[in-house]
């Protein structure tokens, strides 16, 4: 009875203290702002002006804390425990920024960056599978993007040997399909010209066309030209003349046969004929120069040329001068360059009388067919030799005797694949699928961007 009573007069006394007169005084939970810390700045480029939507992150004992700059430049970082932090800076086209940064409980701390646009930034936020194969690359003047296979490439994917994107890489579809394509030939005003070769589907299968297609439109209309029955193309090039004749030259093979096919058209390419410049030998080669001359090579080591496209003068030559011209390349201040193997390159200066080798200063250098020239007359062009490991994007301002590698802002370990000149920027397809562009045009300097690397041998990639 006792312990009855004495549990009762307690349960009253409990009662009575938790009333409104004699209320238990409880600390409340610590402020989250009395205990995290925040961080915030400006992230500005070069020249001071604020950078929109970059990606400001900070690193705290393996946790990730993230802002984004606004139009302003101005991000802030939140809800960060006290310590010592590393916040570093992202985004496509621009340097990275990094900062150790120590946050007291409590304090807002400020962090400011400065970045600077890359040379190069990547376009597109998908990619496109199977891109080594893509190794032609055009671009008409609304930015159509136009890639194209190489004959004989194992295709896959659903997609044709020439696709074309309308929104800089974000959706490629199908402009041709049949088959591997060859480069893209754009002669004179808005014709383009495809040549569909025969190629292999992902199971081994030869499938598809060897067809000459021409667009008068850049690109959004095709109509097929010619219609070659062969199994497999090895060699092909396409060049016009100043009084508007084309000539197409083919050689391919046909249940083991070797052929070679030589057209004319004398009306920009509406029309062809069979045409037999060289009589007795089959043409092996086709050229031009600056001069307007049209160069064609037989097999019996002579050399024709015409200034008109109708009367042919023979020069005999030994084999490996005929090689020169033949895979010459004209320089638009009239020069003709060719490969020389490994020593470089060798150059003529009065359309391929005599020849001259020319050294460079690296090792894997580029090869002229994969010339693309800036409207300062500058060579800008890629070597992707994977034999050797050696790849890289150069410019060349004095005609290939020096190379300067101009990679700032493409991810380690890149592959180039294909590259196109547009109003003097350039766009790159790598092997990863992406389209990249060059922040400005090639024909400014390239002492000003930091990520620009001036050689004197070559630098390969590990």
């Amino acid at each position: 009875m006792g312990k009855i009573y004495f549990l009762a007069i307690l349960s009253i006394i409990f009662l009575v203290s938790c009333s409104d007169d004699n209320p238990i005084i409880v600390d409340p939970p610590p402020n989250p702002s009395d205990t995290l810390g925040t961080i915030v700045g400006k992230v500005t480029d070069v020249f001071n002006v604020g950078v929109n939507g970059v990606s400001v992150t900070a690193v705290f004992n393996g946790n990730y804390y993230y802002g984004f700059s606004d139009t302003t430049g101005q991000y802030t970082i939140t809800s960060l425990p006290a310590g010592n932090h590393l916040v570093y800076t992202y985004k496509n086209g621009y340097t990275s920024d990094t900062l150790n940064v120590t946050v007291s409980q409590g304090d807002t701390v400020q962090a400011d960056f400065q970045i600077e646009q890359t040379y190069w930034y990547r376009l597109n936020s998908t990619t496109l599978q199977a891109a080594n194969s893509y190794q032609n690359l055009y671009i008409n003047p609304s930015q159509v993007i136009f890639a194209s296979n190489r004959p004989g490439s194992w295709i896959g994917y659903n997609l044709g040997g020439f696709i074309k994107t309308s929104n800089l890489g974000d959706n490629w579809q199908s402009a041709i399909s049949n088959g591997s394509a060859t480069q893209i030939f754009p002669i004179a005003d808005n014709n383009l010209f495809i040549f569909t070769a025969m190629g292999q589907d992902g199971l081994g299968h030869y499938i598809g066309e060897n067809k000459l297609y021409r667009s008068g439109d850049y690109g959004a209309t095709w109509q097929e030209q010619i219609d070659l029955n062969l199994e497999q193309i090895d060699g092909h090039k396409l060049v016009g003349m100043n009084n508007s004749t084309l000539f197409l030259n083919m050689y391919g093979w046909n249940n083991s046969s070797h052929y070679f096919h030589f057209y004319k058209s004398v009306n920009q390419g509406g029309s062809w004929t069979s045409y037999s410049p060289v009589s007795q030998y089959n043409v092996s080669g086709l050229n031009k120069t600056s001069s307007g001359k049209i160069y064609i090579a037989d097999y019996s080591d002579s050399m024709y040329y015409s200034t008109n496209g109708n009367d042919w003068t023979k020069r005999v030559v030994t084999s490996s001068f005929r090689s020169y011209i033949i895979n010459s390349v004209t320089l638009p201040t009239g020069e003709m360059v060719s490969n020389a193997g490994t020593s470089g390159y060798v150059i003529s200066y009065d359309d391929g009388q005599n020849w001259s080798t020319l050294s460079t200063n690296i090792t894997y250098f580029p090869r002229p067919n994969q010339f693309r020239f800036n409207s300062n007359n500058e060579i800008v062009s890629i070597v992707n030799n994977e034999s050797n490991n050696a790849y890289g994007i150069y410019k060349s301002i004095d005609k290939c005797q020096t190379w300067q590698l101009i990679d700032g802002g493409l991810p380690e370990g890149y592959r180039p694949v294909s590259l196109a000149l547009l109003q003097d920027y350039a766009y790159l397809l790598l092997n990863d699928g992406y389209l990249y562009k060059t922040s400005r045009a090639t024909t400014g300097s390239l002492s000003d961007n930091k990520n620009t690397i001036n050689i004197n041998k070559f630098s390969q990639k590990k």
